[in-house]
């Protein structure tokens, strides 16, 4: 499997990988697959492979690596920012209740008393 077949071949490959993805054996072929997937250069591709990530094709532990392989393309990385942005009430519900992509990725916003309470210094009265 190589990443470069994505970027050269396009769709092609981009399908033959996406179902070496779904059928991976271990964890390590997964995790070629994602690297090769998030590879492209093709916007179609881009898109397909960010709209992916919202649904249950993608598994919560794989969310991060797809984000972050998307992060490192360059031709993808504008994309995923704007993704990301877009949907990321959608992702901060989908990983609320867990703590690997909500403490690396999805911090949850400071409590409503941060942002409404006056600072208080030691010489207050």
């Amino acid at each position: 499997m190589s990443r470069q077949a994505v970027v050269h071949k396009g769709k092609e490959a981009y399908d033959h990988i996406l179902s070496v993805y779904r059928k991976a054996a271990n964890p390590s072929q997964k995790i070629a697959a994602i690297a090769a997937l998030t590879r492209t250069e093709d916007d179609a591709l881009i898109d397909r492979t960010l709209a992916m990530i919202a649904t249950a094709d993608v598994k919560d532990q794989d969310v991060l690596i797809f984000l972050g392989s998307l992060s490192a393309n360059t031709h993808a990385r504008r994309k995923t920012a704007e993704w990301f942005t877009a949907e990321y009430d959608v992702l901060f519900k989908r990983f609320e209740t867990t703590m690997t992509v909500r403490s690396s990725a999805l911090p949850s916003p400071p409590p409503r008393s941060f942002l409404c309470d006056p600072v208080r210094s030691s010489t207050d009265p």
